[in-house]
């Protein structure tokens, strides 16, 4: 299969900041924007809203928005949501212009810490106003760019190591909410053990068996604080948690907020 060369201009206009959105007092742009943008949550979970699609990047992902958007962006069950945002490849003269990229809102997650230190480096130059700095902030938006496509070609190798998991997976999923799931019952069902599972589970998630599963209690205890008028308790039973404190502690470590808080929130 012929791979599509994206041919992709140099900026130079590139506008660096750090900026944060207050809950219930949301960025909306009822008119296209004329530049592009990508941004790193430092902190809290970012909302994003276009064309009734909604998308959440949270702390340590990188979003991304296209020219022609219009859009809104807001802080997602938090008081506060923090960033470093890049601004680049403005077009001054076209009322609608269009889009450049081929990249989705969520377009990198900084497993390594590479991106928050290439954001804070484009940050720090705009910021110096020193000779060059214009030079260098394009050289790092590239360089981001370039980082967001090797990832994104390193996640389709995961997901050739994911099919082979597929079926744990699935399982891991429909029993979630039972609190005496044990990961060997993964493995078992690949016909693994218990150790070849975990690392072929940790080479294609980047992640245990074990804290996926609790993200996919997470998920489910969001969908029922958010739809259901269940009590905390009910709650953390129905999602496989053996107390309301361990459900509580987990959900806020992750969330960043109490259950409770979350409900609140929405």
């Amino acid at each position: 299969m012929e791979q599509k060369i994206i041919h992709y201009e140099y900026p130079t206009d590139v506008i660096v900041f750090r900026d944060s959105l207050q809950d219930h007092a949301p960025c909306i742009f009822e008119v296209p924007r004329n530049h592009e943008s990508l941004f790193f949550v430092t902190n809290g979970t970012l909302l994003y809203e276009k064309a009734g699609v909604r998308e959440t990047v949270e702390t340590g992902q990188v979003g991304y928005i296209s020219r022609g958007s219009v859009d809104k962006s807001s802080a997602f069950s938090c008081p506060e949501v923090s960033y470093i945002a890049i601004n680049f490849h403005f077009d001054r003269c076209s009322p609608s212009p269009s889009p450049t990229l081929p990249l989705p809102t969520l377009c990198a997650t900084d497993r390594q810490n590479r991106f928050e230190k290439l954001f804070n480096h484009a940050l720090q130059n705009f910021l110096s106003k020193t000779t060059g700095n214009e030079l260098i902030c394009g050289g790092l938006v590239m360089q981001i760019i370039g980082s967001i496509f090797e990832e994104r070609s390193r996640e389709n190798q995961d997901f050739a190591k994911r099919r082979q998991l597929e079926k744990a997976v699935e399982y891991m999923k429909m029993h979630c909410g039972d609190a005496q799931l044990k990961i060997g019952q993964g493995a078992c069902l690949l016909g693994m053990s218990e150790r070849n599972f975990r690392r072929q589970f940790m080479a294609a998630y980047h992640q245990s068996p074990y804290a996926f599963l609790q993200e996919l209690r997470i998920e489910k205890a969001g969908i029922l604080l958010t739809n259901t008028t269940k009590s905390l308790g009910d709650i953390a039973v129905q999602c496989g948690f053996s107390d309301l404190y361990s459900f509580s502690h987990c959900f806020k470590k992750h969330m960043g907020v109490s259950p409770s808080k979350y409900r609140e929130h929405l």
